[in-house]
């Protein structure tokens, strides 16, 4: 019994821990999961609000680069398991406090890295300066500043009630004909999107050309898919859009004013979505005979929509003040685009220094060559007076008129002070502007995609050139299908404009040409991922406007096609009279 008792009393009995250890264990493991959760706090707030996807992911569809950001959301939950058993184990061998450092400095140093991670426009010039050694050519720096002062106004118009108070006047224009919504809804798509030089104003219309259709009886398929044509094709026609700016700030120096621009694709745009729209007319079965839109009718499905509230009192006039001072510039611009005479000019002098004017040099050249003067001898001295005389070149004045970048940018920004002071437009309030943050989007991107091609081109300029030089120039439609196909992979109309419209000029395609394709840019309705193509097809509770069975059978393939290549056709004959 004894020795039983020695070998009991041998045994070592664990000691239990004291309050204090409990707490400090509790505090290190709690603190651990908080920073774990602040972790994935800060990146889905940013996945959440598109920051990352439009950062990080090249995919110009806003849908994609969402679901991209949350994939990279979903591989951080799937590598928790396996980073719980790599610093467990390390944890149980090196000491719980070690490991639990190593964790939350991994932690930190990865968030506050994504901060410094580049863009994906950035990485490919990056891959192409540094890697291939090509030249970094320079960013579109006239399209960007012309871009900046059409946003920040109609950002200004935006904070004043202006988007509020068109979109009133668009569902007043839409329910005065509901029996004719397959076409006043585009017409109606067109023309607020033309005045406001962003397709922004669809994504609140749409729900009343949905209501309106569905309520006289039409098929809401028909009006929704050309609605939506119709504000991408008005995009290409608008004075004030970032396309037709960047356009503008390329084939200005060629002669090309904004008034010849918009005389071609402003009537060849609205024939191309008259022609969209007549192919739809009869599109598909009667609402009444539509047995999917039955079948949701018998489940309550089908809601009406919610409307916006109207503006009232002194927020409605200074709502219609912003849009009438918005408008005014828009024809300012167009004024001047239209009639060159107008343009304020200016005298500018030129001296160039070191140099001999050519007149000069064939004077020299004559004289060396007369048989007479072959023996006769020139002193120093003369000879250099002579040279001295020969090496500045007299200044050179001429009137020069104001580009239209320079007044597009200086009527905008003026536009905006006068909303500013008149219309109670507050700055905070235009920043935030979903006018203002669809701005930023584009000229990140414009940045981006324009710098990079604009590398990659002049890196390869001469293969380019003589490679595709002469079929563009036998086939010049090649060049409209190469607008169509990169529009569909970049989604914006300006970022083809800045990323493609240079080849065609260097490869010899004149400028009536560029501009009857111009309309070729609009072909983000290929692939039915983008803002305004899915908020169409939630909006259309009948469920009419849906994307078929191999996605590109969707509704709005065929309004697309029909509109963009009539467009285009008509654009080309329309420039030959024009240019």
């Amino acid at each position: 019994m004894a020795s039983e008792a020695l070998e009991v009393g041998d045994i070592e009995t664990e000691r239990e821990p004291s309050g204090g250890e409990i707490r400090q264990v509790i505090t290190a493991s709690s603190l651990g999961t908080v920073f774990e959760w602040y972790d994935f706090f800060i990146y889905g707030t940013l996945a959440a609000s598109g920051i990352i996807g439009r950062t990080f992911f090249p995919a110009g569809s806003e849908v994609m680069q969402a679901l991209l950001a949350w994939a990279g959301f979903a591989v951080g939950f799937g590598f928790r398991p396996l980073g719980a058993i790599l610093f467990g184990y390390l944890g149980d061998r090196l000491g719980r406090k070690y490991t639990f450092l190593v964790t939350i400095t991994l932690m930190g140093v990865a968030t506050a890295g994504v901060g410094l991670v580049p863009s994906a426009a950035a990485i490919g010039l990056a891959i192409l300066v540094f890697v291939f050694g090509l030249p970094p050519s320079s960013p579109p720096g006239s399209v960007l500043a012309i871009i900046v002062a059409v946003v920040a106004a109609a950002a200004t118009m935006e904070a004043a009630g202006g988007m509020t108070y068109l979109i009133g006047v668009a569902q007043k224009l839409l329910r005065a004909n509901p029996k004719q919504i397959v076409f006043v809804g585009p017409l109606v798509a067109y023309l607020f999107t033309f005045c406001a030089g962003t397709g922004h104003v669809a994504y609140s219309i749409l729900p009343v050309i949905a209501e309106v259709s569905r309520k006289a009886g039409v098929r809401p398929e028909r009006a929704m898919s050309i609605s939506v044509i119709a504000s991408q094709q008005a995009i290409t026609a608008s004075p004030l859009s970032a396309a037709t700016a960047g356009l503008l700030a390329l084939l200005d120096p060629m002669g090309v004013t904004l008034g010849k621009i918009l005389l071609v694709c402003v009537p060849a745009t609205l024939i191309g979505c008259v022609l969209g729209a007549l192919s739809v007319v009869r599109k598909g079965p009667e609402l009444a005979d539509d047995p999917e839109y039955q079948q949701r009718l018998k489940q309550g499905i089908v809601e009406a929509p919610v409307e916006v509230k109207p503006l009232e009192g002194v927020e409605k006039r200074r709502a219609a003040g912003s849009v009438a001072i918005f408008l005014a510039a828009a024809a300012v611009i167009v004024g001047f685009g239209v009639f060159e005479g107008l343009r304020p000019t200016y005298t500018e002098t030129r001296i160039v220094a070191g140099t001999v004017p050519l007149s000069t040099i064939e004077s020299a050249v004559s004289e060396l060559m007369d048989p007479e003067k072959a023996r006769e001898v020139i002193p120093r001295a003369r000879l250099a007076e002579a040279l001295e005389n020969a090496r500045t070149a007299p200044p050179e004045t001429r009137e020069v008129a104001v580009s239209m970048g320079t007044i597009i940018q200086i009527v905008m920004y003026t536009s905006a002070g006068l909303m500013m002071l008149f219309c109670g437009a507050k700055p905070p309030l235009a920043a935030k502007a979903s006018v203002a943050t669809a701005g930023v989007v584009a000229v990140v991107s414009i940045v981006g995609l324009g710098w990079l091609g604009n590398c990659f081109f002049d890196g390869n300029r001469e293969l380019i050139v003589s490679t595709l030089s002469e079929t563009v120039q036998a086939r010049p439609w090649t060049f409209a299908i190469a607008l169509f196909a990169l529009s569909v992979l970049l989604f914006s109309q300006a970022s083809t404009v800045a990323a493609l419209m240079p080849v065609g000029l260097a490869l010899g395609l004149p400028a009536a040409t560029l501009v009857a394709f111009f309309p070729a840019v609009n072909g983000y309705f290929f692939l039915p991922t983008y803002a305004t193509i899915v908020a169409a097809i939630a909006f259309d509770r009948t469920g009419t406007t849906k994307i078929g069975k191999f996605v590109v059978n969707h509704s709005f393939m065929r309004p697309g096609l029909v509109a963009t290549i009539s467009g285009c056709a008509v654009g080309f004959l329309i420039s030959r009279m024009v240019f």
